[in-house]
């Protein structure tokens, strides 16, 4: 429990990481906290419907609701990262489950996923025109617990001491 109280103290501050690890069976209590906290919005991707990079834009583009004008590329996928003015909130989760599915193998793309997610955590973090403080937006990418010591992100788990 203290784990997980600690993954959601993280997930409500607008501190790095931005984008981190989570094992996969820790989610459901994570979960669990992070709903009784209205002030966040929790926004789940399955990985694996994002083998590709036109599949992960059409599976972020319907999750996040994005605008009809999104032009399912990088440049335009970055944009609507920064801005969901369509879907306000007072902070952001997105929980990407089979995240080890996540672009196939491309490692440039995964790459180019990553250093998006984290230039909009650092952007959100900023105080916003209509408030004196930043907002949070984090992304977790949930994989079992034997895949978290093999994976090649050269990313950070969420919260140390993770089984």
């Amino acid at each position: 429990m203290r784990a997980s109280a600690e993954a959601v103290a993280r997930l409500q501050s607008t501190e790095a990481p931005w984008i981190a690890f989570l094992e996969s069976g820790q989610w459901r209590e994570v979960h669990d906290l992070l709903t009784t906290e209205p002030d966040l919005r929790v926004i789940e991707v399955d990985g694996a419907r994002c083998q590709t990079k036109s599949s992960l834009f059409e599976e972020f583009s319907i999750r996040l609701r994005f605008p009809g004008y999104f032009g399912r590329n990088w440049d335009a996928f970055d944009e609507c990262m920064r801005d969901l003015e369509w879907l306000p909130a007072r902070g952001y989760v997105l929980v990407v489950k089979n995240a080890d599915n996540l672009l196939g193998r491309d490692r440039q793309d995964r790459d180019t996923f990553v250093g998006i997610m984290r230039a909009a955590g650092a952007e959100w973090a900023h105080p916003r025109p209509t408030s004196q403080s930043g907002v949070p937006f984090h992304v977790l990418l949930l994989v079992p617990s034997d895949q978290l010591t093999t994976a090649d992100w050269k990313l950070p788990r969420l919260v140390n001491g993770q089984a």
